[in-house]
């Protein structure tokens, strides 16, 4: 037989053999599963009871581990994949069988609980033998808030019990074993009026009454001094029957202070049982109903209050409904239910709630009061006492609810809502996300059947994300399939999918429509709530800014915060983050779905101005970044059509400005995206100039490949037929820059001659398409024509005086001229580009400069030389930022090492390239350009073998590049498989 002690050390024994149980955890692990029989533990559960809140993402995997331990010794018998019969999992956790186990706890408290119904004389010898389990401190020892909280209990139980005890003492007629035991108890309990009050009563009646004054008196003083109170009535009123020597305090009946009841209940009615039943496929959400659970369970001050909060259909009443009936075999006094009607028109009355909890808990139907505050009243003093869980289903808001929470006591209540109900004093808050794509799998699965979800599982997982793993709509679409067994998931799946997001009218299964549960919370919107509901979600844009959102309403954005946020109190709209806003999929599905009669004019221009405020805040961005370049001559903020009230946006620094522009970029990418079909051509334009700025911030991160397919859709859409040759220059210039930049010369020469035919000499886009046609031709080694095209470039950029694209064509030319031969021109023009950015303070740009300069002295032959330049480049490109530019400058740094005969240190510098290129492609041009140069080094080291498979790998991708680099190291290969000594093959390095 398996015998369990907590009243004490905790230990266990199987028969005569005691068990080795481990350090505390494991044996917190224990108690708390013990404590806790008959009932499961979520796994989480344990974690946080034995762990605590804060318990490190370890603690799970932790309490398996102490659970594989206990099973040895629990049932050692066990095989060694066999569930244990002691000790079996359950979903999502464990429960432990004491059913033919002795536990001193459970003991101690049922011999405590049948000596209320025993006659003095049995109750003392029965409490006597509950008192006679305990060993010491309970739990002693074990870690965690639920062993502190347990053991807060049990002491209070035997505290108790001591009390009834030395009661029975005194009614049997024995005073002075009940002093005695007394005097000890108010040691340990010196503020605890009761035991003072019996000692009084003992000590009188031993003949003591001046000691039993003196009782008083020691309390009295101990109370004023430490809480600053009197001694209740009931001591106040035994003092004076002491000092009068009252007759009624000579020895009578059992006289045991009554614990507090709740109001009678009639006998023929039962505990109110309300809860509805358990949806039987609840899937995942196993944290949310951990954290629901034990909140719920919570000791401390007050009524446990659970707020759960989400849009309509993610799943609250079902998460609420599984942690309420988790609990229901602890709660002897049954529990209530009412939905509030939060989301409807008419929400339910606090006041006829009321009065049906009130019939529930037995209140007699004719004496029901008529007032509500009489009413909450009646009702906190029905619930004095008593254990139940409350669930509130479905409310509107926080005055709603607050009429119905219990005063104090142990009930506790949960609260579903679409508002965060910020009004209410909640232990804990819960909001409702979408499911995990892996739970919303296996909740189809649950529906339509484990065989057909796993033969169909990809499209399962397609369906999940159709549905945006929203809960209801994921029921409705399972429950569809259940009812169609011939239908293939991908059919569904087909049909849900529309151009515009997930078709509505297909999530509809007998009387369930998922556009029900969203038209609840729009009949809720004021006109003003309304139509920014609307014209919000007009937007592609992933996350809406308070400003593009007030650009979109065509208000302030102090209008437009608010609108915003009473959206997401209606659980309408989601605030992923202060200041950013997202539609769910599915409400934005909804949203666009509605009647547009009369209102198609109205998003029109929605788009147009959030299109074009996008547009100005980019600019801006881009003004801060790049203050001298050719943006300033296409967006002009006065003409651009933007709200006036939004033009002037202002960014207070370079950094700033490009941590705006990063994390605005999958708006930009959205919205630019949207405009392929707008008839506005002040739309086209907008997101035209929107993708030229963005290809200036491509070396701090932004995708090329990203930039060029965004600038293809804008050349292909039915908006390009329409357009003016600036606009399509513009795209084509986009899509040639970011095909140079991933070094795919033969993708971007056709973009590139097509933005200059496009272009007069007048337009600055000409200079730019220019210089970066000019670097085609310098990857492929071609000089002559890059230099006659940097020297255009170069002519245009001055004519009109763009000072940043003249640096770039100086530098252009100036390679261009080096790698001639024509060495003295070359690094003239580039130490006229550093003078030129250094006179306008541009830091970027002058770590460029130096950079060529670096390299333009090192394809001379002079790499000690170009090892300065390179030098000074990286540290002012690294403090700028630029990444793809200092893993550039890095890796020429390298082969300048490498040349000085110092291959350690190009491998330094080829190394810390590579760390910084981890998150680009392994296809990509940098990637290979650190093969390179690693094999070179590997050469001059003279190890043949290891550099072989680096010179491969950049051979591949120059190859797919279009440069002559491929053939230059191809040349090598043949050399390394002969048997020569090191030193030659290591001459190789430098070919």
């Amino acid at each position: 037989m398996l015998r369990i002690q907590l009243l004490g050390d905790v230990r266990a024994w199987a028969g005569e053999r005691e068990l080795v149980l481990g350090g505390p955890q494991p044996q917190a692990v224990l108690a708390m599963l013990a404590l806790r029989s008959p009932q499961s533990v979520l796994v989480e559960e344990l974690a946080a009871g034995v762990c605590g809140e804060d318990a490190p993402v370890q603690a799970v995997r932790m309490m398996r581990t102490y659970i594989g331990r206990l099973r040895k010794e629990l049932d050692p018998c066990r095989g060694s994949r066999a569930d244990s019969s002691v000790l079996s999992s359950v979903t999502g956790g464990y429960r432990l069988d004491l059913s033919s186990a002795a536990l001193d706890a459970a003991e101690f408290e049922e011999l405590a609980g049948s000596a209320r119904n025993l006659a003095p004389e049995a109750a003392r010898e029965t409490l006597g033998r509950a008192l006679a389990l305990w060993r010491g401190e309970p739990l002693a020892g074990l870690p965690g808030p639920y062993a502190t909280a347990q053991r807060r209990r049990l002491e209070e139980a035997r505290t108790d019990a001591a009390e009834q005890a030395v009661a029975c003492d005194l009614a049997l007629g024995e005073p002075a074993r009940a002093a005695a035991s007394l005097t000890a108890l108010v040691a340990d309990h010196p503020l605890r009026e009761r035991l003072h009050e019996l000692l009084m009563l003992a000590l009188y009646r031993c003949g003591r009454p001046t000691d039993a004054l003196h009782a008083y008196t020691d309390l009295r003083q101990t109370l004023i001094e430490e809480l600053g109170v009197e001694p209740g009535p009931r001591l106040q009123h035994l003092h004076q029957q002491i000092l009068r020597s009252d007759p009624d305090l000579q020895p009578g009946p059992l006289e045991q202070r009554p614990a507090p009841t709740a109001a009678p209940v009639p006998a023929q009615l039962p505990a109110p049982a309300q809860l509805p039943a358990p949806p039987p496929d609840f899937t995942g959400r196993s944290r949310e109903r951990a954290t629901v659970i034990a909140a719920l369970r919570s000791t401390g001050r007050g009524t446990p209050v659970v707020v759960i909060s989400g849009m309509g259909g993610a799943g609250k009443t079902a998460l609420a409904l599984a942690a309420a009936h988790h609990l229901v075999p602890d709660l002897p006094d049954g529990h209530l239910y009412a939905d509030l009607r939060g989301a409807g028109d008419t929400p339910a009355d606090p006041s006829d709630v009321l009065a049906a909890f009130l019939l529930a808990l037995g209140h007699p139907p004719d004496t029901i009061p008529t007032a509500l505050d009489e009413r909450a009243a009646a009702y906190r003093s029905l619930l004095a006492g008593r254990h139940l869980v409350i669930l509130l289903d479905n409310a509107a808001d926080s005055a709603q609810v607050r009429p119905l929470l219990p005063g104090s006591g142990r009930t506790a209540v949960v609260v579903t809502s679409r508002r965060p109900l910020g009004g209410l004093p909640a232990t804990e808050r819960v909001e409702v996300q979408p499911l995990p794509a892996e739970d919303a799998a296996a909740f189809v699965a649950r529906v339509i059947g484990p065989d057909r979800a796993e033969r169909e599982s990809a499209d399962v997982a397609g369906l999940a994300a159709a549905c945006a793993y929203h809960p209801l709509s994921l029921r409705i679409a399972a429950a569809r399939l259940a009812a169609r067994p011939r239908w293939r998931v991908a059919d569904l799946v087909g049909r849900l999918t529309g151009p515009e997001g997930p078709v509505m009218g297909e999530l509809v299964v007998d009387d369930l429509r998922i556009t029900t549960c969203f038209e609840l919370g729009r009949t809720q919107l004021t006109p003003a709530q309304e139509r920014a509901f609307r014209l919000l979600a007009v937007l592609d844009a992933p996350r809406v800014s308070v400003r593009l959102a007030a650009a979109a309403l065509d208000t302030t954005t102090a209008q437009a915060e608010d609108l915003c946020e009473q959206l997401v109190d209606a659980a309408m709209l989601e605030a992923p983050a202060p200041g950013a806003y997202r539609f769910h999929d599915l409400v934005r599905a909804y949203a666009r779905a509605l009647p547009s009669t009369g209102r198609a004019e109205e998003g029109t221009a929605a788009l147009r101005r959030a299109t074009i405020e996008l547009s100005l805040l980019f600019a801006a961005a881009h003004r801060a970044v790049l203050p001298n370049d050719i943006v300033d001559r296409l967006v002009d903020p006065a003409q651009a059509g933007g709200p006036a009230h939004l033009l002037r946006a202002e960014f207070p620094d370079r950094a700033a400005a490009v941590t705006w522009t990063l994390a605005e970029f999958e708006n930009a990418a959205a919205i630019t995206a949207q405009s392929r079909t707008a008839l506005d051509p002040a739309v086209f334009r907008a997101a035209c100039m929107t993708l030229l700025m963005l290809t200036d911030f491509t070396v701090y991160g932004i995708s090329n490949d990203r930039m060029r397919h965004l600038a293809d859709r804008l050349l292909t859409s039915p908006a390009a037929q329409r357009a003016d040759h600036d606009e399509l220059a513009v795209l084509h210039l986009t899509a040639g820059m970011a095909a140079v930049d991933m070094v795919e010369l033969d993708l971007a020469t056709p973009y590139l001659d097509r933005a200059i035919a496009l272009s007069d000499d007048n337009s600055p886009i000409v200079s730019r398409a220019l210089e970066r046609r000019a670097q085609t031709h310098r990857y492929r080694r071609e000089f002559t024509d890059a230099e006659h095209l940097a020297d255009r470039s170069l002519e245009v950029a001055r004519r009109l005086g763009c000072v940043q694209d003249t640096v770039w064509a100086l530098v252009g030319r100036g390679r261009s001229r080096a790698a001639l031969g024509r060495t003295a021109e070359g690094i003239a023009d580039l130490t006229e580009a550093i003078s030129i950015s250094e006179t306008i303070r541009d830091l970027p740009l002058e770590g460029t400069a130096r950079h060529e300069l670096g390299r333009a002295l090192l394809d001379s032959g002079r790499p000690e030389a170009a090892i300065p330049h390179f030098e000074r480049g990286i540290r002012i490109l690294r403090s700028s930022g630029l990444v793809q530019s200092e893993i550039i400058s890095l890796n020429h740094s390298a082969r300048a090492h490498l040349a000085t005969g110092n291959p350690t240190q190009a491998i330094a510098c080829a190394t810390q390239a590579f760390a910084l290129v981890q998150s680009l492609s392994p296809q990509s041009f940098a990637h290979a350009r650190y093969h390179d140069i690693l094999g070179r080094a590997l050469l001059a080291l003279g190890e043949p073998e290891q550099a072989t498979p680096h010179l491969r790998h950049a051979i591949a991708v120059y190859r797919t590049s279009g440069v002559p680099d491929a053939d230059i190291l191809t040349d090598l290969l043949p050399h390394l498989g002969n048997d020569q000594s090191k030193a030659p093959i290591a001459a190789l390095a430098f070919h």
